[in-house]
């Protein structure tokens, strides 16, 4: 059982662009990044580096930029990797703790295992009414 999310295939990114692939049948692409059942063994309680190392022996193999595809695991500066991943277009990270076992949903408390961080870009817009409260 993986953990992953639907993307509209081809690089086209944003929940725009997947709403057109709907629409137009395709194309679609799959980006896996958990494991969470494997040959009837419950995963989740193992911390996420030993299943992101069986995730990748996984798909050792799977053809680079198929409907199928394996996300990419950035380390380091989360800051720096974010700035990377929205000048390329992308819309954030979820950013995950290591040695985390897995926690469906979202998580509570004050040091969840994982957290999205979401690009936001500038827009121009004018502003045709205010009122003060």
């Amino acid at each position: 059982l993986l953990d992953g999310e639907i993307t509209a295939g081809a690089g086209l990114q944003g929940f725009g662009a997947l709403q057109k692939a709907i629409k137009a049948g395709g194309p679609f692409a799959f980006y896996a990044f958990d494991l969470l059942h494997h040959d009837g063994t419950d995963l989740t309680p193992l911390p996420l580096r030993e299943r992101r190392d069986r995730l990748d022996a996984l798909f050792e193999g799977v053809t680079p930029r198929g409907a199928l595809q394996l996300s990419p695991v950035l380390e380091g500066d989360p800051e720096n990797s974010l700035a990377t991943v929205c000048d390329g277009g992308g819309e954030g990270l979820i950013v995950k703790q290591a040695d985390a076992p897995y926690r469906g949903g979202r998580s509570a408390g004050s040091s969840p295992p994982w957290c999205a961080w979401s690009s936001f870009r500038p827009s121009a817009c004018r502003c045709c009414s205010a009122r003060r409260n």
